[in-house]
This record gives C-alpha cells, sequence and structure tokens, in this order.
C-alpha cells in the first residue's frame, strides 16, 4: 500500500484543527490539506521568500472594537513568516473561502 503524499517545495507544515497548513516556497503559498493529503486550498503569500509557520487556535479578539468578544471574534489564524515580514492569515472556517 503507498502512503499518501504531497509533492511540492515545502519548507513548514503544521497541524490545525484536523487539518494540515503548509508553505509552499516556490509558490509562495499557504496550501491546506486534509488528512489524506488532499488539497483543499492555496493562498497566495505576499512575502518574498516564505520560511516559517505557526498556528494559534482559539485567539480571541475583539474585531469590533465594542468591548466584547463574540463568538465570531474567536478565530484560528496562521503566522508567516519570512522575507518581508510577517502575514496573518484567518484560517478559523475553511468553508468560509
Amino acid at each position: 500500500m503507498r502512503e499518501p503524499s504531497a509533492s511540492g517545495n515545502y519548507t513548514d507544515v503544521v497541524v490545525a484543527g484536523g487539518r494540515l497548513l503548509a508553505i509552499e516556497r516556490t509558490a509562495k503559498t499557504l496550501d491546506t490539506f486534509d488528512a489524506s493529503l488532499a488539497q483543499s486550498s492555496s493562498v497566495p503569500l505576499p512575502l518574498v521568500d516564505a520560511i516559517a509557520l505557526t498556528y494559534v487556535e482559539g485567539l480571541s479578539i475583539d474585531v469590533n472594537g465594542d468591548g466584547q468578544i463574540a463568538q465570531d471574534e474567536v478565530l484560528n489564524l496562521a503566522f508567516v513568516g519570512g522575507t518581508g515580514g510577517v502575514v496573518m492569515l484567518d484560517v478559523t472556517n475553511p468553508m468560509r473561502r
């Protein structure tokens, strides 16, 4: 039996709520995979070179500034760092894209 795989020039990979987030360095994208390594999304990154990735689950941010944290203000975020800065991406709801 052949194990699932995804080809590419991936520099960092993290588990994020049952999904896999991975930086594809050549294409400069953040790719999302399901448990069988089927790619479900690919988001372009505005970086010269994407190098490192981290994931934060359930971060509370008062997005609308009303002093309260509503359910839609609890976010799952991916942070990608590289040449050119750090990019924050909301990966809370993959079906929302």
